[in-house]
C-alpha cells in the first residue's frame, strides 16, 4: 500500500475511533447502559416504522464493538438512530457525523438533495481558505466570552467567516489583471 493510501487509511481509522468515543461518552452522560440505549433505539425505530427488521436496530454487541473503537460497518440510519436515542442536541449530532466521516447537511435518510450539496461546497469553500480559518480563530479568542448563546455563536462565526472570504475573493479580483489587459500585454500594444 502506497503512503497515501495508508495516511488515507488511518484517517479514516481515527474516524471511526472519534465517532465511537462520541457515542461512548454521550451514553454514559445521560446514565444509560447498552442494554437501555439498543432499547431506546428500539422504541424510536418502531415510531419511524412498526414493522422494522431487527437488523436496522444496532444490537448489544455492534455498539460494543463501536465503543471499543472496533472495525464495524456503520450505516447513516443506524449513527441517526444512535443520535436520536441519545437525544443528541443538533451540536452532538453534527460532531458525531463529521467524525463518522458523513455529510451533515444531508437528509438524516442520507439522501443528497441540492440543497445539501450546494452547503456541502460552501462549508468546504470557507474551509479551505487559510484567511478564514484565520480570521475565526481571531474572533474565537477575542470575542467568544461575549457571545452569550450558542446559536447566535455559530452565527456570528459564519458572518467573520463569509465577510473572510468575500475579503480575500475581492483581493483576488484587484491583483488579476483583466482578459483585455492580458491580451493588451500579449499583443504588445501600448
Amino acid at each position: 500500500m502506497s503512503k497515501k493510501g495508508e495516511h488515507t487509511q488511518r484517517e479514516q481509522e481515527k474516524q471511526v475511533l472519534e465517532w465511537g468515543e462520541l457515542i461512548l461518552s454521550l451514553r454514559t452522560q445521560k446514565h444509560l447502559t447498552r442494554s437501555a440505549l439498543i432499547s431506546r433505539c428500539c422504541k424510536r425505530m418502531s415510531e419511524i416504522d412498526p414493522e422494522y427488521d431487527d437488523k436496522d436496530v444496532p444490537n448489544e454487541a455492534w455498539l460494543a464493538r463501536v465503543e471499543r473503537n472496533e472495525s464495524v460497518t456503520a450505516t447513516r440510519q443506524k449513527i441517526e438512530l444512535l443520535c436520536a436515542a441519545l437525544c443528541a442536541t443538533p451540536r452532538q449530532r453534527w460532531e458525531i457525523l463529521i467524525a463518522a466521516g458523513l455529510n451533515v447537511f444531508t437528509e438524516p435518510d442520507g439522501e443528497a438533495t441540492p440543497e445539501s450539496r450546494l452547503l456541502s461546497f460552501a462549508y468546504l469553500t470557507l474551509l479551505s481558505s487559510v484567511q478564514v480559518r484565520r480570521a475565526v480563530r481571531r474572533f474565537l479568542r477575542d470575542h467568544q466570552d461575549t457571545v452569550n448563546t450558542e446559536e447566535k455563536l455559530y452565527l456570528e462565526v459564519l458572518q467573520v467567516a463569509l465577510q473572510a472570504r468575500q475579503d480575500e475573493l475581492k483581493k483576488n479580483e484587484r491583483v488579476r489583471p483583466s482578459s483585455i489587459d492580458t491580451s493588451i500585454a500579449l499583443s504588445g500594444a501600448d
